[in-house]
């Protein structure tokens, strides 16, 4: 089934913003009314999120989104509420994707009450259209091109899906130069040229330099050339101001973010030695044992600041990308078997820094040949 152009679509706002910014790239409406309860936190301040998000980032016109109060436990004054934009608009098509359940169910049977077709987005790209034809529903199911959302800038994304902070530093953006080519390409994969020859840095980050920069910036070429269009470097964010307090100090910062295939990535890069070797001239002197129970503590206590790291960065990027969202570790060293098990787990890739290319070819483009690398002069 096709829409009739120009359609007005109703979308029913959540804490996730990825299904309404899909669906608006996907079917392309003239007008967009977003309507949310009274939930602060779950439903209005995500709606009041999106909208400045559509707006700043031209996506839809300035006064193309509408904003809409809704009961979150009436079905019937669902269906009344709903009935007011048949009134005012036609070609309607409603997004039953958001919502607690009683919402999306009163929309879904107002729709079919009212024979106005409707959508539900699921988390594999996949939308499945609703309709009534001779009385009966009909459904189809269809692919959405997560490649529609990559020309967003990662900062965007994460100024709509988080609710409980707010962007402190936008950090650098990365791009690659143009005079980047096949051979200046191979030196820097090989190690002898600077990553940083390769790209056009643009922002601010730290500005004195640090050891891990050089990984950053080299993970940075790799996701470059395999048509990621922008990386954001050195982001950071702080607690949100509410209240009259005025928050000031980051509480994270991230080593690299982009967007890509309907995914916000965070990338944390590690360019050192495991802290666990900090021991070994430890351990060759004559101790007591109660000195190496203190080691074996000590040492223990090391692993596990592996994997904070690796739990901080799932914390945040839940925040940041919501559903979307997806970690992944670069490290130079190999991390502990129980570390990695752990990242496993939960859903953490872990790419080592001799593995960079090929670990990245295999995420970013698993089922490409190497065609989908950038043609380079």
């Amino acid at each position: 089934m096709s829409y009739c152009y120009p359609i007005t679509l109703i979308s029913l706002a959540s804490r996730q913003v990825w299904p309404q910014i899909l669906a608006v790239k996907h079917f392309h409406p003239e007008r967009l009314i977003l309507i949310h309860s009274n939930n602060e936190i779950e439903s209005k301040q995500p709606a009041e999120r999106l909208k400045a998000f559509f707006h700043r980032t031209g996506i839809l016109p300035e006064g193309a989104v509408e904003l809409d109060t809704i009961s979150h436990d009436d079905f019937q004054d669902i269906s009344i509420k709903l009935d007011q934009y048949t009134y005012t608009s036609v070609n309607v098509v409603a997004n039953i994707t958001g919502g607690n359940k009683l919402m999306a169910s009163a929309t879904l049977l107002w729709a079919i009450r009212r024979n106005v077709p409707c959508f539900y987005l699921e988390r594999d790209y996949t939308v499945t259209r609703f309709w009534v034809e001779n009385e009966e529903i009909q459904t189809t199911i269809e692919p959405i091109d997560p490649h529609i959302t990559d020309e967003i800038d990662p900062i965007h994304l994460i100024r709509a899906q988080m609710g409980d902070a707010e962007v402190e530093r936008e950090g650098e953006t990365l791009r690659l130069k143009p005079s980047c080519n096949d051979v200046l390409m191979r030196r820097v994969l090989n190690g002898g040229e600077y990553p940083g020859n390769c790209l056009e840095i643009l922002g601010n980050a730290d500005g004195d330099s640090k050891k891990g920069d050089r990984l950053e910036l080299l993970t940075a070429v790799v996701l470059l050339s395999l048509n990621v269009g922008m990386v954001r470097r050195s982001v950071r964010i702080k607690a949100r101001s509410m209240h009259g307090l005025q928050a000031r100090i980051p509480i994270a910062e991230f080593d690299l973010v982009f967007n890509y295939n309907g995914v916000l990535w965070l990338v944390d890069c590690k360019d050192r030695k495991p802290t666990v070797n900090l021991l070994a001239p430890f351990r060759t002197g004559l101790f007591s044992q109660e000195h190496r129970e203190l080691l074996v503590r000590i040492e223990k206590q090391l692993q596990m600041s592996d994997a904070k790291i690796i739990k901080e960065d799932i914390l945040h990027i839940r925040s940041m990308g919501g559903l979307m969202g997806r970690v992944v570790c670069v490290r130079a060293a190999e991390l502990p078997a129980e570390v990695l098990q752990f990242a496993e787990s939960n859903q953490v890739d872990v790419i080592r820094k001799k593995d960079l290319l090929a670990g990245w070819k295999l995420r970013l483009h698993p089922k490409a040949d190497l065609s989908a690398q950038k043609p380079r002069n």
